[in-house]
């Protein structure tokens, strides 16, 4: 045997060495259930067995099959090797091997499903897809192939759906007031039988089991964790009240719970130093954040919150960058067990750092690891943009990065950088679009995939600028963005409406552009327009010159007429190797033959304007808005509806344009619900509006309900003078309480007059009423005035005092 291994090629000896190493950390993978025992087969191949193999005589499973849910995939897949006499593996083993469930394992009936006859390579066969659907435990699998002995699995289990909890790590039997539960406790789902229902993933609550403990004792920490195949795990609760006997329930919907095993709650004296905070990795001369916290702890490793000595803090020797020096505060008196280090920086940039904590009469403590990195200073275009055509994305992509005061990159660099097009620089007008703020990783923001970086204006000499907080800005090099080649079509004036064998007014223009929605003034080639298809009216067609050639990129068509009425019509525009593009919709009007309230008359106060303005539109026989209509249209109240007697005032005839007619100044004064307006035009059916109400409106003026009548000097005006508030319709509003005042006006009767009395009353319902007014200076053509805040003052008629 020793001199056929003699002459083995060094490739087969490597890769028989490999495979058999392979084998034995496969034998050595564990579950949280207890641990297969290795199979003799697998057991018997040995790192040593390396030699020429002889002829296949059994096959070994390379490692046992895992545990898996009902109908899961058994992964990682099952492996099974072919192995000569001596144990040794036949790599050039190349026949199918089939697999089953082994008889009188597993659950009965239960069938294996997947591939499992698979042809063997370079010696092992790989089953990637099977799976069992039937719950149960002990499943062992049986490898079989022509010739070979066959090879028996360790066993596994297979999940069901989880009826029941139990804890598979239980609190501790003690544990420090206020210290994480250690070790983490954990709760796993259980199927009908007891496996771990490797497919629950639902919700676990954990609570202290009322009862237990202290009164009043809060479970603290993350107490409700998602299972991930079957088990959840809580690495932080903890309980802040001293006591005994205290225990856990978890909950989880439709299934039965558990109660753990109890757990008292102590504090021991002081023995040690813990990092409970350890300093974070930072840039050179930052203070740590969080701040770094030390912790006195028991044995146990619980807080001792009546530690109150002073902890000192330094760089651990031989850690980090040599000479190096820790600032702030190094020196702190613990209050409640912790040492809080709230200043602590460093200044020298380096890897590997590490503190170390000491306190006369404890175990000293060392933090994890942390860096020291540069402080970023500014930032440099490490990949500049290229030229490039309009609308292409920047390839390669751009790319920024921090550097430091030396110039180096600062890897930890996590910051926020924004790009954008340099001002005065390139096209005016250019946007730069794709995603141009991007967080930094590993020192460096990279505008590729989606978020990648493009202008469609075309110019020269652009430049990009980058951004940062804190950070000098740069500017990229220069580079310009061209014209690509004509891409597609564009409808730069879409046709308007307009009216049956009318020539669509502005000529109808297509432009060609490229990616970036440029026009590319090259382009001759020739562009054709038609009506899309299903749009408009069926069988119109097109009339005009169709087909132009592009001058300057452009085709401008200004003949073009469609003689069939109807809506919803659109152009499409094509032309070869270009993609087509569709106009807007547009209509063709036939003649007018009836109107329509485009916008109806609504509710309003009485004698106000109808806002929005009323509009009647001329339609044809379709419902098109009939464009070629310039008749007169003529609106009224329509007989019987609102208030008998009823005016509509303002310009009640208005001669339409374009086939509409908008009343700007319609108004109706008399109150009254149910109000109609009805349109009508010579030849044309007429419309009737949607019915509206006028309703009293504000206080809008004032009016002389009663005027003052001619009297003796000095006598009393009778009868009382009375001055009414009035909405803008000439209704009173017997809301109005406001003061009115009354004065002789200015220019009538005698100069240097005076009116007696009460000149200025609050108005009741509306009205207020003078009873008191005299005048003592003889003389004729007097006139009173009545005003009040916000109103339209009123003038009297004339009297006389004698």
């Amino acid at each position: 045997m020793r001199a056929v291994t003699a002459a083995v090629p060094h490739r087969l000896l490597q890769a028989g060495a490999l495979l058999a190493a392979t084998m034995l950390v496969s034998c050595d993978r564990r579950e949280t259930t207890a641990p297969t025992a290795p199979t003799a087969s697998t057991a018997s191949i040995q790192p040593a067995a390396v030699a020429t193999a002889g002829v296949a005589a059994k096959l070994s499973f390379t490692g046992n099959p895992r545990n898996a849910a009902a109908g899961s995939a058994i992964a990682p897949a099952v492996q099974v090797m072919a192995l000569d006499g001596l144990g040794n593996p036949v790599l050039d083993f190349a026949g199918d091997v089939t697999m089953a469930i082994a008889t009188g394992t597993g659950a009965s009936g239960a069938t294996l499903a997947g591939s499992a006859t698979v042809t063997a390579v370079g010696g092992v066969a790989t089953f990637t897809t099977l799976s069992i659907a039937t719950p149960g435990s002990s499943y062992r699998l049986t490898a079989a192939a022509t010739g070979l002995t066959p090879a028996t699995s360790g066993s596994f289990f297979i999940a069901g759906p989880a009826t029941t909890l139990a804890f598979t790590v239980q609190p501790p039997t003690t544990s420090g007031v206020g210290i994480a539960l250690a070790p983490a406790v954990r709760v796993t789902a259980l199927d009908a039988l007891g496996n771990r229902a490797l497919g629950f993933a639902s919700a676990v609550t954990m609570a202290i089991t009322p009862g237990t403990g202290t009164a009043g004792a809060t479970l603290a920490g993350t107490t409700v964790v998602t299972a991930a195949t079957g088990s959840a795990s809580f690495y932080t609760l903890r309980i802040g009240t001293i006591g005994t006997a205290y225990t856990l329930t978890p909950a989880a919907t439709g299934l039965t719970s558990a109660t753990s095993s109890p757990v008292d709650i102590i504090v021991g004296p002081a023995t040690k130093l813990a990092f409970t905070v350890n300093p974070r990795s930072t840039t050179a001369g930052r203070v740590f954040t969080p701040a770094v916290q030390l912790s006195a702890q028991d044995a146990a490793g619980n807080l001792v919150p009546g530690f109150t000595g002073s902890v000192t803090v330094g760089i651990s020797a031989g850690a980090g960058t040599p000479g190096a020096t820790l600032a702030g505060t190094t020196t702190v008196t613990a209050v409640g067990g912790i040492a809080t280090f709230a200043t602590l920086s460093v200044a020298t940039p380096g890897t590997g750092y590490t503190l170390a904590a000491q306190a006369p009469g404890l175990a000293s403590a060392t933090s994890g690891s942390f860096t020291i990195s540069e402080v970023p200073t500014a930032l440099v275009f490490s990949v500049q943009p290229g030229s490039t055509v309009a609308g292409a994305a920047f390839n390669p992509p751009v790319q920024v990065t921090a550097l430091d005061a030396g110039g180096k990159p600062v890897l930890g660099f996590t910051g926020t950088v924004t790009v954008a097009i340099t001002a005065g620089s390139g096209a005016s007008g250019a946007v730069l679009a794709g995603t141009t703020t991007l967080a930094a990783i590993g020192g460096a923001a990279t505008f590729s995939g989606a978020a990648s970086l493009h202008i469609n204006r075309v110019g020269t000499g652009y430049t990009l600028t980058a951004t940062a907080t804190g950070l000098s800005a740069a500017t990229s090099a220069p580079f310009d963005i061209t014209l690509g080649p004509a891409a597609k079509l564009s409808f730069t004036l879409n046709p308007r409406s307009t009216t049956a064998g009318s020539t669509l007014t502005p000529g109808v223009q297509v432009s060609v552009l490229d990616g970036g929605g440029n026009l590319v003034p090259s382009f001759a080639g020739t562009i054709t327009l038609a009506i899309a298809p299903g749009t408009g009216t069926s069988g119109a067609a097109l009339a005009g010159t169709t087909a132009l050639a592009a001058l300057g990129g452009v085709a401008a068509f200004t003949t073009l007429s469609v003689a069939t009425p109807g809506g919803n019509y659109r152009l499409a525009a094509t032309a070869d190797g270009l993609r087509g593009a569709t106009s807007g919709t547009f209509t063709i009007a036939g003649p007018a033959t009836t109107l329509a309230f485009s916008v109806a008359p609504s509710s309003m106060s009485a004698g106000v304007e109808f806002s929005p303005a009323v509009r009647v539109t001329a339609l044809d026989a379709l419902g098109n808005r009939a464009l070629g209509f310039s008749g007169s249209v003529t609106v009224a109240i329509t007989p019987g509806t609102g208030t008998s007697g009823a005016a509509l005032e303002g310009t009640p005839a208005v001669v339409a344009s374009s086939g509409v007619a908008t009343f700007y100044t319609l108004r109706v004064g008399a109150l009254g619900t149910g109000y109609t307006l009805t349109a009508t035009a010579t030849g044309l059916a007429p419309a009737t509006s949607t019915p509206f109400d006028i309703t009293l409106g504000p206080a809008a003026k004032l009016s002389f309900t009663v005027n003052p009548t001619s009297t003796a000097a000095a006598g009393t005006i009778t009868p009382a003078v009375q001055v009414t508030a009035l909405d803008a319709g000439g209704n009173p509003v017997p809301s109005f309480t406001g003061t009115v005042t009354v004065a002789i006006s200015p220019v009538t009767g005698i100069s240097g007059a005076t009116l007696a009395g009460t000149t200025a009353l609050a108005a009741v319902g509306g009205v207020a009423t003078f009873g008191t007014l005299s005048i003592a200076t003889p003389g004729a053509g007097y006139r009173l005035v009545a005003t009040t805040p916000g109103l339209t003052p009123a003038t009297s008629g004339i009297f006389d005092i004698n």
